[in-house]
């Protein structure tokens, strides 16, 4: 598993024990860290990189997280990332 994304979303992904974590502003960027991945290989981007990588989609198994605190604002988003990531979502039950 390997992330890539903005400077705070890679410090994160390091603080979290994600020590294949990295930092990538430009497209450019973004394809030179998805060579150092596996094929098959879980790799968390940042939302603003993921239109950059979407031509990499099908080698790659890759799951976009909220790069802005704003852009992830129901759960709905945890979701539809959980669906994304494993296939399957959640359903809540209130009390």
């Amino acid at each position: 598993m390997m992330a890539i994304g903005n400077r705070e979303f890679v410090t994160v992904m390091r603080l979290c024990g994600l020590a294949q974590s990295f930092e990538a502003r430009t497209g450019e960027e973004a394809l030179h860290a998805f060579q150092k991945a596996k094929k098959g290989e879980l790799v968390v981007m940042s939302a603003g990189l993921l239109s950059l990588a979407s031509s990499l989609q099908k080698e790659y198994n890759i799951v976009s997280l909220p790069d802005k605190l704003e852009d992830f604002s129901s759960l709905d988003d945890l979701n539809a990332i959980i669906v994304s990531a494993v296939g399957s979502g959640f359903e809540l039950e209130e009390d």
